[in-house]
């Protein structure tokens, strides 16, 4: 693709952003979990079609902002290994649902894409990283290409981040974040001879059934981010936080601190 720049804009009050390139406008989303609803209803939770409703609030974004290309940054469907005749109809008929509404979908491989070859048909383009002027997308579970870290930014997704936010009734609820990280340029040296990459962006989870771990709920201790993280290439600590409105909450170490403060205090009960 093009080697000219490439502009981001964070869309208000929606896990996706456009990318802009040559006057050509990406809407770009991530983590779309298809099927999800399905494995809820074997738990005994039934609801709409979240596929549906996915699908309707996509061709919505993407003609306001006159966006003919879709990026998914992984995980379009939910099943790990290879998917059954029900989510392989649900996938298609989601994939179809987009390509009628005139949309091109390109798909960045994540964890849980195995099989996605079977759409090929419906989809514009399969690959493990899209390159769009000096911005490299993935979905964000494994190490990037030289290429991709040669760009000056990355956008990722997988890591479904969010903040914990408590009431004055000790209970709590989780609410997307978006994570903006600057890279260590020490030890992107030592990883890539050609690594130039100045900063990180992880969106959050599209499908609204997945709100994500808040940051102290594993995340602190970087074992279950991206290696990007575990190896220090970017700064989890001073990343910035901030939330679907654009609002800064803060550094990630010190949303940690503060939700830690706020976390209420479990009085032990007098045997």
């Amino acid at each position: 693709m093009s080697s000219r720049k490439a502009n981001i804009k964070f869309i208000y009050n929606e896990p996706a952003l456009i990318l802009t390139e040559s006057r050509k406008n990406h809407l770009v989303v991530g983590d779309l979990h298809i099927g999800m609803e399905r494995d809820l209803k074997w738990k005994g939770i039934n609801m709409r079609s979240a596929t549906e409703m996915i699908a309707n609030r996509i061709i919505r974004i993407a003609s306001s902002f006159k966006a003919n290309d879709l990026i998914i940054l992984g995980d379009l469907k939910n099943s790990i290994l290879r998917l059954d005749y029900t989510e392989a109809r649900m996938i298609k008929n989601f994939l179809g649902q987009l390509n009628d509404n005139g949309l091109r979908v390109h798909l960045a491989i994540g964890n849980h894409d195995a099989y996605t070859g079977d759409f090929s048909g419906l989809l514009e383009s399969i690959s493990d990283e899209i390159i769009i002027g000096d911005i490299a997308l993935m979905h964000g579970h494994r190490w990037p290409s030289e290429k991709a870290m040669s760009k000056d930014i990355i956008i990722t997704a997988h890591n479904h981040f969010a903040i914990r936010i408590y009431d004055s009734n000790n209970a709590f609820y989780n609410s997307k974040v978006w994570l903006v990280a600057k890279a260590n340029k020490k030890e992107l040296a030592m990883r890539y001879e050609n690594g130039r990459v100045a900063k990180l962006i992880v969106i959050p989870a599209f499908n609204d059934l997945i709100i994500g771990g808040g940051l102290d709920a594993g995340h602190s201790t970087r074992d279950d981010i991206s290696p990007l993280f575990r190896n220090n290439i970017f700064d989890f600590d001073t990343a910035e936080i901030y939330g679907l409105d654009g609002a800064f909450v803060g550094q990630a170490s010190d949303v940690l601190r503060m939700q830690q403060k706020n976390k209420p205090k479990i009085k032990k009960k007098r045997a």
